[in-house]
This record gives C-alpha cells, sequence and structure tokens, in this order.
C-alpha cells in the first residue's frame, strides 16, 4: 500500500526515531509526540503524517509540522519533499491548517493557509473551517495529463488531474 510506503520513506528520509517530548497532537489513536526531523544532519522541527487504517486508501494525513526555526524556508524544503513523495505515489495529503502553539511568536492562521496554498493545498469550502487538502499531480506521461501548464512542465514534469 502507497500509504504505508509514505509513512516509511518519510522514516527514512527525516526521522532519527525519537520522538519530540515538547510538542504533541491529538492523533487517531489517542495523544501522540511528532518524530524529530533531521535535516543536513541538525534537527529543525517534528512532523508526523499517518494514514488512519479504517478509512479510505488514497491519502495520508500531516497531523504535525513544526520548524523550530522559522523563516529560513525549511518548512518549504519539508513541504516540498512531502508533496513531491505523494506525486509519485498518488496519494492526497490533508491537514488542518492551525497554528501548532498558540502565542505571539506563532504563526497567524491566515499566513499559514497562504503557506499552503503556494504549495498546492486548497482550503475546505466549509466556512471557517481549517481543513485543506492537496491532490496528487499527474506525471505528463501519464494518459490522465491532459492539460499541463508550462510552468509544471519545465520545473516539475508534472501536470494537475
Amino acid at each position: 500500500m502507497n500509504e504505508d510506503k509514505f509513512i516509511k520513506i518519510l522514516a527514512t528520509e527525516f526521522f532519527t526515531g525519537e520522538p519530540d517530548k515538547a510538542h504533541q497532537y491529538d492523533a487517531s489513536k489517542g495523544t501522540a509526540h511528532p518524530n524529530i526531523i533531521i535535516w543536513n544532519g541538525e534537527q529543525i522541527g517534528c512532523m508526523a503524517a499517518e494514514w488512519p487504517t479504517d478509512c479510505v486508501p488514497g491519502f495520508v494525513q500531516l497531523a504535525y509540522l513544526y520548524i523550530y526555526k522559522s523563516g529560513q524556508g525549511l518548512g518549504s524544503v519539508i513541504l516540498r519533499r512531502l508533496c513531491e513523495l505523494a506525486d509519485e505515489l498518488q496519494l492526497e495529503i490533508t491537514l488542518d491548517a492551525v497554528p501548532q502553539k498558540p502565542s505571539e511568536s506563532s504563526i497567524p492562521q491566515e499566513k499559514l493557509i497562504n503557506w499552503y496554498q503556494r504549495h498546492g493545498f486548497v482550503l475546505s469550502e466549509i466556512k471557517g473551517s481549517p481543513c485543506m487538502t492537496r491532490k496528487p499531480l499527474v506525471p505528463l506521461s501519464h494518459p490522465l495529463a491532459h492539460h499541463a501548464s508550462p510552468l509544471c512542465e519545465a520545473e516539475k514534469g508534472f501536470s494537475e488531474c
């Protein structure tokens, strides 16, 4: 199953195998701690992605993403890789665009939503819902790739389905 493969690749590419005890989120199986993200040998944040096995296949949930030092582009690097991997495995990503640690230094929700939208996520049509979804892009060689934008063709070799 591609959902399991997605989670395993994330663990291999990003995680130390240790949870970040300073952060927690409501997981499908109760409260959990996200995994510490390693990038270029440095701990840069924490993240959790899940696939609730009692749900419809074809998607993964980005349950938690927090970058320790914001404003350096590290969150975008991680999110781009998640999106690339989801595209390769043809998986939809869902998330709730809610600041993780509400405080004076938190990213305002509107800014967070805009950031996710720049990465291809779409806000739910339900008024006030922070739920966002990103559908997988389809490789241009795939029969479903019928109208790609020039930017996608040049930069990614993928098209929106």
